[in-house]
C-alpha cells in the first residue's frame, strides 16, 4: 500500500526535522581563546543524542457509500363490489319528500311515496335499475318500478304508487334498489297510519248535551232535562244553565268570583263536539274525551235584529239573521237576502237583491263584531261602509273596517 508509503514519508520527514532542531540547539557557552595564534575548542558536554520522534498519523476509513434504497409505491388493492362490472352499489337515504313515517290516511285512500336518494356507489344507475318490494304490508303496490338514472354522488327522486289498507292502524312497507344484474342494495321504508272510524259514543240519557266534556275552561259536566241543560266547569268553579233550540244552547254562567255573563253553543250532528262564546264574542268550545275540537272553535254571535247604516241605497237595511255554528243566513229590510260565514268574530259572504232577475245585485260584505257582540263595523266591496247595531246599543264609529 498505499496507506505504508504514506507513513514511511512522515517517517523521513520528521526525523530530518529533529536532526536539524539538534544542529541548531546543540553547544554550551562560547570558548575563551587562549592566543590570537591558537584556539582550541574544548567541549564542556556532550551534544545531545537525537531522539527519533515517530508520529503516526491514523487517518479514519471512509464508509463507503450506502447504495440507495428503491421502495417501490404501495399498490392500490381495487374494491370489487356486487354490481355489474364489479362496481360498488350503494343508496343512501337522504329524506322523505312525500308522506313521512306516521302519516294518517282513510283506509283505502291512494297515496304516492317519494323518497330522496343518493347514488353513493360507483355504479351508474341506468334504465335497467329498478325500485322492488321487499318486506311487510306491500300496500297495493308494484312488485317493482323503475328509477331515474343516476351517476356516482347524484340525487334522484323515487316514487310508488300505493293505497293505504283499509284496516285501521300502522302498517310498514320495505323496499330495495335492484341492480342490472339482480343485485339488491339499499333499504328504504313507508310507515303509515290508517285512521279508524270514531269509537262511537251512545247519546247519554237525557239528551245530547249530557254528560263528560273537555272544554276551553276546563272539564265541564252536564244534565239535560228535556230542553233544559244545567251543570258544572272547571271543578265547580263555575256553573252552567241554558236552553236548547235546535243544535244550540244559549243561557248564562256563573263562578264563584261573582263573575256572569252568556254563552252560545253549537254542537255538531255526531254529538261529539260544540264550538261557541261566551258573551257573544269571547271563544268557548268543548269536545268528548278522546275528540278534537271542532276548527274553528270560536264562533261569535250573529243571530238577531240589526239596525244598519251604508253607503248608499243598495245594500239592505235592517236586518234578521238566523245562525248554526258557523253558517249565518238572513233577510233584508225592504228585499235581499245574507248568507255568510262566521270565524271569530268575523262574519263575511254576501248580500243579494233581485236574485234571478236582470236586475240582480250581489255584494260581498265583512263584519267585524265589536263592544262584547252589540255593534259590527264593516264594508261591502271592500271600501264603501256598512256597519250595525243591536237594539240599546248605537252606531259604531268610524262605521268602515276593512
Amino acid at each position: 500500500m498505499r496507506m505504508q508509503s504514506r507513513h514511511v514519508i512522515l517517517l523521513v520527514f520528521a526525523a530530518v526535522i529533529v536532526t536539524s532542531l539538534a544542529c541548531t540547539l546543540g553547544g554550551g557557552a562560547e570558548p575563551t581563546p587562549t592566543s590570537v595564534s591558537q584556539v582550541t575548542l574544548v567541549p564542556t558536554r556532550e551534544p545531545p543524542t537525537p531522539t527519533l520522534i515517530v508520529v503516526t498519523l491514523v487517518v479514519p476509513p471512509t464508509a463507503p457509500a450506502a447504495s440507495p434504497t428503491h421502495t417501490p409505491a404501495p399498490t392500490a388493492t381495487p374494491i370489487v363490489g356486487t354490481g355489474p362490472g364489479g362496481c360498488v352499489l350503494k343508496g343512501t337515504y337522504v329524506a322523505d319528500v312525500t308522506i313521512p313515517d306516521g302519516t294518517v290516511l282513510a283506509p283505502n285512500a291512494p297515496f304516492v311515496k317519494t323518497w330522496r336518494i343518493r347514488n353513493d356507489g360507483t355504479c351508474t344507475w341506468d334504465a335497467g335499475y329498478q325500485l322492488i318490494f321487499a318486506s311487510g304490508n306491500q300496500m297495493s303496490g308494484p312488485a317493482a318500478v323503475g328509477i331515474p338514472a343516476a351517476v356516482p354522488g347524484q340525487t334522484v327522486d323515487i316514487s310508488v304508487n300505493l293505497v293505504a289498507p283499509g284496516t285501521a292502524g300502522e302498517h310498514t312497507g320495505g323496499w330495495r334498489l335492484r341492480a342490472t344484474n339482480n343485485a339488491i342494495f339499499g333499504g328504504y321504508t313507508v310507515v303509515i297510519r290508517v285512521a279508524g272510524p270514531p269509537t262511537p259514543t251512545a247519546t247519554p240519557v237525557g239528551g245530547p248535551w249530557s254528560g263528560t266534556w273537555d272544554t276551553s275552561y276546563g272539564q265541564m259536566t252536564l244534565v239535560q232535562t228535556g230542553s233544559q241543560v244545567a251543570g258544572a266547569y272547571d271543578n265547580n268553579f263555575g256553573t252552567i244553565n241554558g236552553t236548547v233550540t235546535g243544535n244550540r244552547l244559549s243561557g248564562t254562567w256563573a263562578e264563584t268570583s261573582g263573575a256572569r255573563g252568556t254563552f252560545d253553543f253549537w254542537i255538531e250532528g255526531s254529538g261529539l263536539r260544540w264550538h261557541g262564546n261566551f258573551d257573544k264574542s269571547s271563544p268557548w268550545c268543548g269536545h268528548r274525551p278522546g275528540q278534537t275540537d271542532i276548527v274553528p272553535c270560536h264562533v261569535s254571535t250573529w243571530y238577531g235584529t240589526w239596525a244598519t247604516k251604508f253607503e248608499s241605497t243598495v245594500p239592505c237595511g235592517d236586518m234578521t239573521l238566523s245562525q248554526s255554528g258557523d253558517s249565518v243566513n238572513g233577510n233584508c229590510a225592504g228585499g235581499g237576502t245574507i248568507a255568510g260565514t262566521v270565524n271569530g268574530n268575523v262574519l263575511q259572504g254576501t248580500m243579494t237583491r233581485n236574485a234571478g232577475s236582470p236586475s240582480q245585485v250581489t255584494l260581498p260584505f265583512k263584519f267585524f263584531l265589536v263592544s262584547g257582540g252589540a255593534q259590527f263595523q264593516g264594508n261591502y266591496n271592500g271600501t264603501s261602509y256598512w256597519c250595525g247595531w243591536r237594539s240599546g246599543s248605537t252606531e259604531p264609529a268610524p262605521c268602515l273596517k276593512n
